[in-house]
């Protein structure tokens, strides 16, 4: 029987919320096992557009991460997304893709997208969500 490696992990995180409702948020944490790694991040809204970021390293990656969505409220009913993610690991492609939600009343939402993962594979989804 092979047993569980013993991993001790301390982790220190704080968060805060400005008066605007913009967050920002930052974490650390150094396990023996899988090394040290960092995360910083930053979401908020302007009027009708989202955001957020997200940037972090870590001793099991080959480069930095970072990450970035956007959401466009259009109108009430429908809103525009957009994303892209560079996960900072050898040899993969950035990720990326953009998509819509739109509300077609009494709980049923069209949504879809389309975008290309990290092996550069374009992948892509359309359906209708029924909420009660």
């Amino acid at each position: 029987s092979t047993g569980v490696a013993a991993d001790e992990e301390m982790q220190l995180g704080l968060g805060y919320t400005l008066a605007n409702g913009m967050s920002i948020g930052a974490v650390y944490s150094d396990t023996d096992v899988a090394g040290d790694y960092w995360v910083i991040g930053l979401a908020g809204s302007a009027g009708a557009l989202g955001y957020s970021v997200i940037v972090g390293d870590g001793d099991n990656q080959t480069d930095t991460s970072i990450g970035a969505s956007i959401n466009y409220e259009v109108s009430s009913a429908t809103s525009i997304r957009a994303m892209v993610s560079d996960g900072g690991m050898a040899g993969a492609d950035t990720a990326y893709g953009v998509g819509f939600r739109h509300g077609l009343g009494g709980g049923v939402t069209l949504a879809g997208g389309v975008g290309s993962d990290t092996a550069n594979n374009t992948k892509a989804d359309l359906g209708v969500s029924f909420s009660f």
